[in-house]
Formats: C-alpha cells, structure tokens, sequence
C-alpha cells in the first residue's frame, strides 16, 4: 500500500445512500471505501484551483449556456445525490474540505452539450425519427467488457416509455453489439493487438508493411458498423452510444460477446486493469448522427462521437485525482462503485433534458 502523506490525505469515505435526487430513483448508493481502498496521496490546493474552473457554471445550473463550441446545460449533485446549486461561499466550503484532510462532500457535474448549429437538428431527430441505443457495459470478475444486460434494459424502457424516444428494438442493441466486438478484432488495434487470435493470423499472412495497412488508431471498424447500418436499419437518424470513454478507447479490446464467451484478447485480469481504468471515469452517452449524404447510404463517421451531442456526469474529485495524480487514483473497484452511482443520475438527468429536446 502507499504510504499516505499527513498534508495531503484524500480519503474518498462518503456514504451515498437513499439517493433523493430529483427525479432519480431512490436505492443503493456508492458504498463508503475504506482507507485500505482509498490511498490517495493528493494536493488539495490542485482540487481547489480545479473546482474553482466549474465556478461560474456552479452558478447558473438548470439552464442553457452559450460557450464557443455550443450550447451546454449543467446541473450539479452534492454528496447525498441531492440536486445543488453551489453559491461562492458553499465553493469555498467544498475547496477548503480538501485542504484540511478529507473530502466529506463530494460533487457530481452533469453536462448536455450541444455542438454549434446542432440544436434543430437534435431535435428534429429525436421527435421525428428513429434511434437505436448500444448496450450499457460492465466488468466481469475477469475484468473483461461485457453488456450489462439490466442496465440497458432498464435504459431502454425508460427512453422509450417515459421520455417518448421512437427506439428500434432491444434486439437491434444485441446486433449492434455482436457486429461492434466483430469490428474490434477485425481492425487489430496497433496499441493493443497482442493476443487477439485475428491479429496474429493477419501479421502471419502479410509482411509488416502491408500489415501495418490495416493498423489505425480507430479501435473498431467502422465500415463493417456501416454496412449493418444499411443492411437492418436504412431509416435510422441517430444511435445513442453508451460508455464512450470506454468504446472509443483502446481498452476495448478486451471486450467480448457474452460473459460466457471466449475472451477476443488473452490478457490477466490485473494487465486488463490497467487498460480499462484510465477509461472508467465517467458516465457518458452521445447522439451519434447517422449522415446521409447521397440519400442512398447511411454512415458513421470514423470517429463516431468526435462532433456529437453528448451527455455526461463525472464525479470532480475522480476527474481531479486522474489529471492531477494518475498514479495514486482510485483502484477499479472504486470506480466501478463511483460508476454506478454516476450512471443513476445519468439515466433520469439525461433523459429530462432529451424529453425536453423533443417536445
């Protein structure tokens, strides 16, 4: 264990329970972590000046701000899961927590972002047409990616049912799924191939320079996304693509099709670990627009999400640890537990904004 420095001791120790947001569900919380799970070595001079960066959206939460890029709504979430709204004092308050030795209150941002320009658009979309949602994710015991079957169900029903998005059907997210793992190993990641069986019979067959063809920093292929596209689903205007950190990284490579499938990479849990935390770091979902350009084809663009909608939640003091002591940051354990607490407010804080986009 490392040892914990007296000046600059972080203990993520909060209990997280009966979560009253509005309108969230009440339930489980995030579990309090004992000092054993928790060694932060952290400055929390670091923590303040990064609070100090939300501080004017601290200020106008629960409605539409205009920044360079677009259009964002915040909305902030206190220890208890509580809807906030943070006053200069109560900021002081939060950063001066940290300074004296741990931090027993901390915030969740939630973020909508909109690009410039996009937000007719959006909203013509999610009125008019159809949207097909990707599987939530989760970790196996192995610390490999699997879907998180519950999840999103649960997602899927409330999307559909509550906030009135015309989504295609649950076994559409399955096909998705199944070609998404398929697009993974066949495009063999450069930063991540070793032990994907397709990869090694590819380097065998091809010198290395024409094998290095097939090699991007994309981890999936896109095309054979795009030919699924029009193959099922020719009327599709937009994808709601959960877990973004995580799909568009390349720890995906240790994703696979079922729990009781074969892994797609040999890897030990602890070496997957190491792959998959930098990525677990937030709740995330995108409105991935599916372009139509010769009114004969639909297509991804290589980077699904690189100008897309977005809504997000993140714990600050998980997204302060990671930029400012990567090193000493939670275990996955801890942020599988922060995840799930984020991924709760997501569920209810995303969809109001989309059912107000879509009104």
């Amino acid at each position: 264990m490392l040892k914990l420095s007296q000046s600059c001791l972080l203990l993520l120790s909060v209990l997280l329970v009966g979560c009253g947001t509005q309108g969230t569900r009440s339930g489980g919380g995030f579990t309090s972590i004992s000092p054993e799970e928790a060694p932060f070595d952290y400055k929390g001079d670091d923590y303040a000046k990064h609070l100090g960066a939300y501080e004017a959206q601290f200020k106008r939460p629960n409605q539409w701000l205009t920044g360079s890029d677009g259009q964002y709504y915040f909305a902030f979430f206190d220890a208890s899961g509580q809807s906030t709204g943070l006053t200069t004092n109560q900021l002081t308050q939060a950063s001066q927590v940290v300074k004296s030795s741990l931090l027993a209150r901390p915030y969740a941002v939630a973020t909508f972002f909109i690009p410039s320009g996009d937000q007719q658009l959006i909203r013509r979309l999610l009125k008019q047409q159809k949207g097909l949602l990707t599987p939530a994710y989760k970790l196996t015991a192995e610390r490999e990616i699997i879907p998180d079957i519950d999840r999103t169900t649960r997602l899927f029903h409330e999307y559909r049912n509550n906030y009135g998005l015309r989504l295609v059907s649950l076994k559409n997210t399955l096909k998705y799924h199944v070609r998404f793992v398929a697009s993974v190993e066949s495009q063999c990641p450069t930063r991540a191939s070793e032990g994907i069986t397709s990869c090694v019979m590819q380097s065998w067959m091809l010198s290395n320079s024409l094998s290095n063809i097939f090699n991007t920093d994309n981890p999936y292929n896109v095309a054979l996304l795009n030919r699924l596209l029009n193959q099922e689903w020719p009327k599709l205007g937009y994808i709601l693509l959960n877990d973004q950190p995580l799909v568009e990284s390349p720890a995906v490579v240790n994703m696979k099709f079922a729990n009781s499938s074969r892994s797609m990479k040999q890897a030990t849990p602890a070496k997957r670990v190491q792959e998959i935390k930098p990525y677990l770091n937030r709740s995330r979902w995108d409105i991935v627009l599916v372009k139509n350009a010769d009114q004969t084809r639909r297509e991804l663009a290589d980077k699904m999400t690189e100008a897309s909608a977005y809504c997000e939640v993140k714990l600050l003091p998980l997204e302060a640890l990671d930029q400012y002591n990567l090193a000493t940051a939670p275990s996955i354990g801890v942020r599988e537990k922060a995840k799930a607490y984020t991924d709760r407010i997501a569920q209810q804080f995303c969809g109001k904004v989309i059912q107000q986009l879509a009104r």
